[in-house]
């Protein structure tokens, strides 16, 4: 599993013509119907045996402040002594602030972890990912001639 730190840029509709109301709102419609399919297909996915970590790997690995947020849960549960300070969770943060879709992702995360702790590969995999992208880069140092 690799982590890509870039969410993937949904198919915006032409934004160089104007729009009736009539017309946002079907495509308002419409992305709310593809996010319904999307979370009943991570639903199906996870009660399958996958794992939430790989589930959901996309919405833990963007930039924007909620998924910054469920990186920290994922670091905390990967090595809480290491991260702890480092990269706290502010649960009360987090969920006063997270959507339904996220607040959902969240969940799922907890509840995988509680099923499988340490077993899930998907989980080591990205705690592991997460902690190394975090890393200070080693300072090179030049050597006296």
């Amino acid at each position: 599993m690799q982590l890509t730190l870039s969410q993937s840029v949904r198919d915006l509709p032409d934004l160089s013509r104007a729009y009736t109301l009539a017309e946002l709102d079907a495509l308002d419609r419409a992305a709310d119907e593809q996010r319904r399919q999307q979370r009943e297909s991570d639903r199906q996915r996870i009660a399958a045996g996958v794992s939430p970590f790989r589930v959901h790997l996309a919405k833990i690995a963007g930039c924007h402040s909620t998924a910054l947020r469920l990186q920290a849960v994922v670091l905390n549960l990967y090595n809480a002594a290491a991260w702890n300070k480092k990269a706290p969770v502010h649960l009360d943060n987090l969920i006063a602030n997270a959507d339904d879709e996220h607040y959902e992702v969240l969940i799922d995360l907890l509840a995988g972890y509680k099923r499988n702790g340490e077993n899930d590969a998907d989980f080591l995999a990205l705690g592991r990912q997460l902690a190394e992208a975090r890393q200070p880069k080693a300072r090179r140092t030049k050597v006296a001639a």
